[in-house]
């Protein structure tokens, strides 16, 4: 993968992003892709759709499934900042998060350096 960042507490692998939209409401879906012993492969879905329409550098976080403490370093290397707003789904409250979209862009997911992982452009 090109484009790749470590995240210290994750030392044998690299990760990238990926975007698309979600087809209800075109709010914007972040992802993280995984590299590990030459295989990648998706890592997490860092964003949920609660339905509700958003500008499209904000989205919901899936604290639901994702590690505090991923949350807490894409928050600290500015890649993602609580806009202390929330919204209830069933039990959980997902956290408004700003999306650095331009900072987010540089570490898109580019497989052998050729073809950009699908649906990447919707950012641009």
């Amino acid at each position: 993968m090109k484009n790749e960042f470590i995240i210290p507490f994750y030392p044998n692998m690299t990760f990238a992003f990926r975007t698309h939209t979600y087809a209800e409401n075109k709010n914007t879906f972040i992802g993280l892709l995984c590299e590990e012993d030459g295989f990648v492969e998706p890592y997490c879905n860092l964003t949920v759709n609660l339905s509700v329409p958003l500008d499209k550098d904000k989205a919901f976080i899936d604290v639901n499934n994702i590690e505090a403490r991923l949350i807490q370093y894409l928050s600290e290397n500015d890649f993602i900042s609580n806009t202390g707003y929330t919204k209830q789904s069933g039990y959980v409250l997902y956290p408004l998060y700003q999306l650095n979209l331009e900072k987010i862009k540089q570490h898109l997911a580019y497989y052998k350096g050729e073809v950009p992982w699908k649906n990447n452009t919707h950012i641009s």
